[in-house]
């Protein structure tokens, strides 16, 4: 809090690779107008000011392909925890 009793806005931190990372992550949803949403620990570390390389999303729709077509698309690789869910 302030001297004057407000609360200061939460800031988030992000490396110059995240905030790469997060452009390239926008790009690939929006061309699909499918939401996602940053979740997890990642926020956490951002608003703790600690380097992260784990993103969490939240994503409406068939999350496996979408995964497959971001793997696809960056040259990672997916490996699904729970082929049910």
């Amino acid at each position: 809090m302030s001297s004057h009793g407000h609360q200061e806005p939460l800031r988030l931190h992000f490396s110059d690779e995240a905030l790469v990372l997060l452009g390239s992550l926008k790009v690939f949803f929006l061309r699909r107008s499918v939401p996602a949403y940053l979740v997890g620990g990642f926020l956490r570390d951002a608003l703790l000011r600690r380097p992260t390389r784990d993103i969490d999303l939240a994503v409406r729709g068939d999350a496996i392909s979408l995964a497959r077509e971001l793997a696809d698309e960056t040259g990672g690789s997916l490996v699904p925890l729970d082929e049910a869910h």
